[in-house]
């Protein structure tokens, strides 16, 4: 018995000799803490262009543009569709702020001409409703500096009417550069500027007869920019334009889409929307003296 216990436990000693020896032995105090499995943490998302009720359509830069103020200063044009989900939205041209790198901010405001070929985007200081299942796209135009629009650069947004703007994440290397505003709209609304263009040249003879006998001799009463005017029409393309006690004359023509009237004093010109429902015109003068939607 004793030979037996002694070769059993010399055998028991031997065996863990080795199984030690080589390290595996799989014994662990009660101290030891189990080994973590290390994986990679996920990485941060470089880009975010759709949330819920906002899709980015694009950022474009006119590198034609001069400002008045700096001639560094640039014109970032941001492109969204809004899709409302569950509620209801409003939306304006100069709701959004957007902020470079953490440090500088810039708000939106409209500047006239900007968006004029670009006639699938809204572009308008007024506010705007979109309804749930309606799709509506907006652009915003924003003042910045050509230093902060160079490549490498976290563009973050806040929009005054939509919360989601704020999960958004773009970035400076995603901006498509142009030399014009009419470039812009030529890349980022082709089917837009193709309507943009048509609606600009001329109207045929029997389009342009209809419209001068719609309104040759009559006129409109309109407000617009806070300011009440009164335009009249003569035969065969004049008008009058009178208002804060002025009085303005000049000639129009009619395209596709507008009666585009020039100031014989100041050249100035005005594209007046109109549609055409057989021998019936509806001229909308309002929009077309508007300084905030052109």
């Amino acid at each position: 018995m004793n030979q037996q216990m002694t070769r059993r436990t010399f055998l028991a000693a031997g065996s863990f000799g080795i199984v030690g020896a080589l390290g595996l032995t799989g014994c662990a105090s009660e101290g030891d803490a189990p080994v973590p499995d290390v994986q990679d943490a996920p990485e941060e998302p470089s880009t975010v262009t759709e949330a819920e009720n906002v899709t980015i359509d694009g950022l474009y830069v006119d590198d034609g543009y001069v400002s008045e103020d700096n001639d560094t200063i640039k014109l970032l044009y941001l492109l969204y569709t809004l899709h409302p989900a569950e509620e209801n939205l409003e939306v304006s041209s100069n709701s959004t702020a957007l902020t470079i790198n953490d440090k500088n901010s810039y708000t939106s405001e409209r500047h006239m001409g900007a968006c004029k070929y670009m006639s699938s985007y809204y572009y308008s200081d007024f506010i705007e409703d979109v309804y749930m299942g309606d799709e509506l796209k907006v652009a915003e135009t924003f003042e910045v500096p050509s230093a902060d629009l160079e490549a490498g650069r976290t563009i973050k947004l806040e929009n005054y009417n939509v919360d989601d703007f704020a999960e958004l994440l773009l970035s400076t290397d995603a901006i498509t550069r142009c030399e014009s505003a009419e470039q812009v709209a030529q890349t980022a609304d082709p089917d837009g500027y193709a309507e943009a263009q048509r609606l600009r040249e001329p109207a045929d003879e029997a389009t342009t007869a209809t419209v001068q006998n719609a309104i040759n001799g009559y006129y409109w009463g309109f407000i617009t920019n806070n300011i009440s005017y009164r335009i009249e029409f003569f035969a065969p393309n004049n008008y009058s334009l009178s208002t804060m006690g002025q009085n303005t004359t000049g000639t129009y023509v009619v395209t596709n889409g507008f009666v585009v009237c020039t100031n014989d004093a100041t050249g100035a010109v005005n594209e007046l929307p109109y549609t055409l429902d057989g021998s019936e015109v509806e001229l909308d003068p309002a929009t077309g003296f508007s300084v905030y939607e052109n």
